[in-house]
């Protein structure tokens, strides 16, 4: 199997520059984004998927899709733990203490609702990826080769 590392930068700067874009554009004009946190992975995935169609020409194969998925799921939960460390910091600049948050959230069923929460987020983004590297890009591999 041929090294994916190149992948996996794209798929990293894609997601970082979409989401820096969404973020920009949500200041401007105050769009809901509560979607966008799964859409944004997805459709990062999505790119890559079709750069490599187009440098490769071909759909990845069973052990590179699987590869794809995890190393770009593991690529976007190591951004997310980054991204959130940092606005915790950037936070406890500014004066909001992280005893604050809990007392905001409530008992411990507040907890688990959220865990839940993240749960299904974190499994509708992995199927998401998963998609946009396997059936996805194998239907519409042959029109992107025929294109180029």
């Amino acid at each position: 199997m041929k090294s994916l590392r190149h992948y996996y930068i794209v798929f990293g700067a894609i997601y970082i520059g979409l989401t820096l874009f969404l973020s920009v554009l949500n200041m401007f004009l105050k769009l809901p984004m509560a979607g966008m946190s799964i859409v944004v992975p997805c459709l990062s995935a999505w790119l890559t998927a079709m750069r490599f169609v187009k440098l490769e020409r071909r759909a990845p194969n069973e052990a590179e899709h699987k590869a794809l998925t995890f190393g770009s799921f593991g690529i976007f939960l190591l951004l997310n733990v980054i991204l959130t460390v940092g606005a915790v910091l950037v936070l406890g600049s500014q004066g909001v203490s992280v005893s604050e948050l809990s007392s905001l959230m409530g008992g411990g069923l507040a907890l688990i609702i959220i865990a839940v929460v993240v749960l299904v987020m974190f499994l509708s983004i992995f199927f998401g990826i998963w998609w946009a590297y396997g059936r996805s890009i194998r239907k519409l591999a042959p029109k992107i080769i025929e294109r180029d």
